[in-house]
């Protein structure tokens, strides 16, 4: 149980570190943004998914 109270924090350090490797890869390459962008829209739905999981 002590690992799940762990697991929200790190979601968040993760989400982060990709949303910083993704705004650096956009800034790269503007061809790819729509790819990025689904990829980002992923991500966040695992965000979302992994804190609700770890409230309820």
């Amino acid at each position: 149980m002590k690992s799940k109270k762990h697991l929200p924090i790190i979601c968040v350090i993760l989400f982060v570190l990709n949303v910083g490797v993704m705004a650096t890869i956009l800034s790269e390459f503007g061809i790819e943004a729509g790819i990025l962008d689904a990829l980002f829209a992923v991500l966040l739905v695992l965000f979302v998914i992994c804190v609700m999981s770890s409230r309820g």
